[in-house]
């Protein structure tokens, strides 16, 4: 003889059932969201290195000036 389950049970078992299709749901999402808009290490590398060559300049102006400063003194 089988045990018979309660209504309670038998609710908790769809609610359970409903929370693992959302999070299925959820992950898919994620996922087309990773695959279509965010940008790959490949593609972000030029950038970083110009942003960085921008930066590596502007430091190298200050640097610069200051030492004008100090050399006139």
């Amino acid at each position: 003889m089988s045990p018979t389950k309660s209504p309670k049970e038998d609710t908790q078992i769809a609610v359970m059932a409903n929370d693992i299709s959302y999070i299925k749901k959820s992950i898919d999402d994620m996922n087309s969201r990773l695959d279509h808009h965010y940008v790959t290490k490949d593609e972000f590398d030029p950038i970083k290195k110009l942003v960085y060559g921008m930066v590596a300049i502007v430091l190298s102006s200050v640097a610069a000036a200051v030492m004008a400063i100090l050399v006139k003194k």
